[in-house]
């Protein structure tokens, strides 16, 4: 049986990117042309990704959304039941993509989503 280790470890500087980028906008005001340019560079680089990895950011981003306590009995079967229940799509792949670029903020819900999942990935 595959661990949440073994599911996501692999994609670490993916995440840890993506938590950069967000980062990064959130240290420009909203109405500012760099949070605007900041906010299409995450979108350009989620565009650009496997779409696997897209799927697995979006699900990581919702657990680490989500405040209450887990249902599951393991972090890895929080992980699945969060994952399938968006599907796959690849022709969604844009607007997913867009989905993920506008969460606000997406480092936070990113970062909190992994250490939920066990990893401990600074993001604040």
């Amino acid at each position: 049986m595959t661990t949440i280790y073994e599911l996501l470890s692999n994609k670490i500087s993916l995440f840890k990117e993506v938590i950069q980028l967000s980062y990064e906008r959130s240290l420009f005001k909203k109405t500012s042309v760099e949070y605007k340019q900041k906010e299409i560079e995450i979108y350009e680089f989620l565009c650009n990704i496997d779409y696997e990895d897209l799927k697995m950011i979006q699900t990581i981003m919702y657990i680490g959304q989500d405040s209450g306590p887990s249902k599951y009995e393991s972090m890895l079967e929080s992980y699945q039941s969060m994952r399938n229940s968006f599907g796959s799509n690849q022709e969604n792949h844009d607007s997913d993509a867009y989905a993920v670029s506008c969460k606000r903020p997406l480092h936070e819900f990113l970062g909190e989503g992994l250490n939920k999942l066990g990893f401990d990935i600074p993001h604040k």
